[in-house]
């Protein structure tokens, strides 16, 4: 019986190390994505400004109007589904 109890808690004690780990790399992974599409938004608006700074007026006007275009939505990312014993 005491056999049993151990198994079943070591096991326990198993898949939630695991499932932590997996929240750990999803953390990782999210913030490496967000800072990633901060990066490339910051990279199209100085694109942007140098457009504007180096054109005449035709061009900036051209230029200014694609400011939207640079903002990027935060990408939507599912955390890692937990076990069916809560962990």
């Amino acid at each position: 019986m005491k056999t049993i109890l151990f198994t079943v808690l070591v096991s326990l004690g198993l898949v939630g190390c695991a499932t932590n780990k997996d929240y750990q790399v999803y953390a990782e992974n999210t913030s490496k994505i967000v800072a990633a599409v901060n990066a490339s938004e910051a990279a199209c608006f100085l694109v942007v400004a140098e457009g504007v700074k180096s054109g005449d007026n035709q061009t900036k006007t051209a230029v200014t109007t694609q400011i939207e275009k640079c903002k990027k939505e935060s990408p939507k990312i599912e955390p890692p589904k937990r076990s069916w014993l809560g962990f």
